[in-house]
């Protein structure tokens, strides 16, 4: 009798303590939210910076349950997270957004989106210029990935568009 005692108690401290479920992983952008619901409208818990660590409790279709370093228990909207630290934390305005627009398996990553919207890299314009592309065309293309959007103008459209985390 003793030792089935003994194993529920320990039982019972590993599930409560979360160590069964528990993992790490870290925020891609700067202002990521942890919402106190599975909701890109509900109350935020807390605001997370970018490369932020957090305990992952339970993941649930789009959304992972975790623990913040200040204690804080929310929802995150999935892919908003890494399982890798970012080497370099920045301030991703799309916060990973971009990866979860279509399910063709292929990824807009920062690396070449980021450098596209300062126009083109050197090797896209010398691609560009051995293809013959008219001048008119990639000053064109230049202006057009120039334009900037405000994170509030892109939260609202995302909102109006149930897109995202607002995807509900």
């Amino acid at each position: 009798m003793k030792k089935n005692s003994l194993f529920y108690c320990f039982l019972f401290l590993l599930v409560f303590s979360g160590a069964a479920d528990a993992g790490v992983m870290y925020t891609k952008s700067a202002d990521t939210k942890v919402n106190s619901e599975k909701k890109g409208s509900s109350a935020v818990v807390e605001v997370l910076g970018a490369g932020a660590e957090v305990k992952t409790l339970v993941e649930e279709g789009r959304w992972v349950n975790v623990r913040t370093k200040g204690g804080n228990t929310g929802w995150v909207f999935k892919f908003k997270l890494s399982l890798e630290k970012p080497e370099e934390a920045g301030d991703d305005l799309f916060g990973g957004l971009l990866d979860t627009l279509d399910d063709s398996g292929i990824e807009a990553r920062e690396d070449s989106t980021a450098g596209n919207i300062r126009g083109l890299k050197p090797v896209s314009a010398n691609n560009a210029e051995m293809h013959q592309i008219k001048q008119k065309h990639v000053k064109d293309f230049e202006k057009m990935t120039s334009r900037s959007v405000a994170r509030r103008e892109l939260i609202e459209f995302l909102k109006s568009g149930k897109l995202g985390e607002y995807g509900e």
